[in-house]
């Protein structure tokens, strides 16, 4: 790999110009190019109902939330960040 494609921010532009049905190509052309691409397909993903959509249906859980976004990141001292739904 040409050390051109080591400048974060160079990466960074050519991936924000390409096509979303591209995206997952380049996470797969080398170990450097995964972490940002992957960074910005999760940003491009709308909500979490798809990737819910995946459990069991009887895990699966009707929520409200008076905030328009019921998930935050937790993150307690000594421990890895963890993902908490808000009330049900």
């Amino acid at each position: 790999m040409h050390h051109l494609w080591t400048i974060p921010e160079l990466l960074d532009l050519v991936l924000n110009e390409l096509q979303e049905a591209d995206l997952p190509n380049m996470a797969r052309v080398c170990k450097a190019f995964w972490a940002p691409t992957v960074r910005l397909i999760w940003q491009l993903v709308p909500s979490l109902s798809n990737l819910l959509s995946l459990f069991p249906e009887e895990r699966q859980h009707v929520y409200r939330s008076s905030s328009p976004e019921p998930w935050e990141v937790v993150s307690p001292v000594g421990k890895a960040p963890t993902l908490r739904m808000g009330e049900i």
